[in-house]
């Protein structure tokens, strides 16, 4: 047997992005299953013809949770994954009074996606958990696909495109 688990979104914007996970273990547990992809196209929105997509510009700013007889790590992905938050027992985690906990970047944190994994520790049969995240999209985004055959990418701000001229809020 495997762990049964399950990933539903909840909510998908150009601001805003909501996910529910659960598992419900066989005591082998999860180790770097990635649960927020950053980097997906689904996750992002279309401007132009272009998807925007998250990338190293998501802020976590919510945490409900409820986990049972194991740890949750929740990481963000990179060469070496970092950890956000440590999760056991059961609450509410609010980081919008200080704008939410910032993914460090591909400097500070080389290999650095923007997506977000969880590890589980001590998993028995039957540990469980239930997390939710309300995460934001922050400023940054990583632009994906061309515009007149040029790759777009930018980490600093937002374009966007007005006849076919590239405009730069950040």
């Amino acid at each position: 047997m495997v762990d049964v688990v399950t990933s539903q979104v909840l909510e998908v914007g150009p601001r805003n992005l909501a996910m529910r996970f659960t598992n419900l273990s066989d005591g082998t547990g999860e180790s770097g299953v990635v649960k927020v992809n950053a980097t997906d196209g689904s996750l992002g929105w279309v401007v132009q013809g272009q998807t925007i997509v998250p990338g190293t510009s998501l802020h976590v700013l919510r945490v409900r949770y409820a986990v049972r007889n194991m740890k949750v790590r929740v990481q963000w992905q990179a060469t070496t994954a970092q950890d956000i938050l440590l999760l056991s027992g059961f609450g509410t985690l609010n980081f919008e009074d200080t704008g939410g906990i910032q993914n460090p970047g591909t400097v500070a944190l080389p290999g650095a996606t923007g997506s977000i994994q969880f590890s589980t520790v001590g998993a028995v049969a039957n540990a469980s958990y239930f997390v939710e995240i309300m995460c934001t999209k922050g400023t940054g985004y990583v632009v994906s696909g061309t515009k007149s055959g040029i790759e777009l990418e930018n980490l600093s701000g937002f374009w966007l495109w007005s006849n076919n001229a590239v405009i730069d809020w950040g």
